[in-house]
C-alpha cells in the first residue's frame, strides 16, 4: 500500500468512528453498529476488538428495546 492510500484509508477510517460516535450518543444503536462493521480488518487485532465492541452494542440495543 503506498503512502497515498494509507492516508485515505486512515481519514475515512476516521470519519466512520466520527460517525459512530455520533450515532451512538444519540441513542441509534442499529445505525452505529452498521457503521462501525464497515472497519473489519480480517484476521487481525482491530476485527476481534470491533466483533466485541459491536456485541456489546447490540446487547446494549436489545436490552434497551426490552424495557420500553
Amino acid at each position: 500500500m503506498n503512502l497515498l492510500n494509507l492516508k485515505n484509508t486512515l481519514q475515512t477510517s476516521l470519519v466512520i468512528r466520527l460517525t459512530f460516535l455520533f450515532l451512538l450518543n444519540n441513542n441509534n444503536y442499529l445505525a452505529a453498529i452498521c457503521a462501525y462493521r464497515s472497519l473489519y480488518i480480517n484476521g487481525s487485532e482491530t476485527a476481534a476488538y470491533n466483533r466485541g465492541l459491536i456485541r456489546s452494542i447490540r446487547d446494549e440495543y436489545c436490552t434497551k428495546q426490552s424495557t420500553v
